[in-house]
């Protein structure tokens, strides 16, 4: 059965909304980063006007947004979080744990480069840590793209012979901030 599809204009950033909204994550822990952050304040605005139900917890850094998330996972709960650059640095050493407990959530990590004092210039430096991780990793060069790893992300996480976290890696910036025309489902049931 082909479930309806409308046409948006859209950014990678509000596509992870869009898709989030379908999914009905039950937990989002993040810490805003550039040029994550807009995600978490996207579908807040969605908790807002009661589109979604999803649980958002602001931490304290990102290491605290995924052990939040690392513990919500634990409880069963559908899980979403959001980070970029040396925020995701910070929450590293957990991603080894989380794959190795075969707990499925998702993750955007909307990539940026990782060099001091700060640099806000697109690059793939953060996601080169992730390789070894353990993570299911998906790359999204568009935010059609975005939207349609974010649906199979969590259909792959939670498939009983996977039992995986994924990561959604799109550019940030360029996909991240870029309008396209896309497509996303009108309705969704499961």
């Amino acid at each position: 059965m082909r479930c309806p599809q409308v046409q948006k204009f859209l950014t990678g950033n509000e596509m992870v909304a869009e898709a989030a909204r379908a999914i009905q994550f039950h937990f989002m822990g993040y810490y805003p980063i550039t040029p994550s952050t807009e995600i978490a304040q996207l579908i807040d605005q969605m908790k807002a006007k009661g589109e979604v139900s999803t649980v958002l917890l602001p931490a304290d850094g990102e290491h605290g947004a995924a052990g939040a998330c690392f513990g919500a996972a634990s409880g069963g709960a559908r899980v979403l979080n959001a980070t970029s650059a040396n925020g995701f640095l910070y929450s590293l050493e957990q991603l080894p744990v989380q794959a190795g407990s075969r707990l499925p959530m998702v993750l955007n990590l909307v990539t940026r480069s990782v060099r001091g004092p700060l640099d806000i210039r697109c690059d793939h430096s953060d996601l080169m840590f992730a390789l070894q991780t353990g993570w299911i990793i998906l790359l999204a060069s568009t935010p059609q793209a975005v939207y349609d790893m974010n649906i199979l992300a969590i259909k792959l996480g939670e498939h009983p012979d996977v039992r995986l976290p994924v990561m959604v890696v799109s550019d940030g910036f360029f996909t991240s901030h870029q309008r396209q025309s896309a497509s996303v489902f009108q309705n969704i049931e499961d």
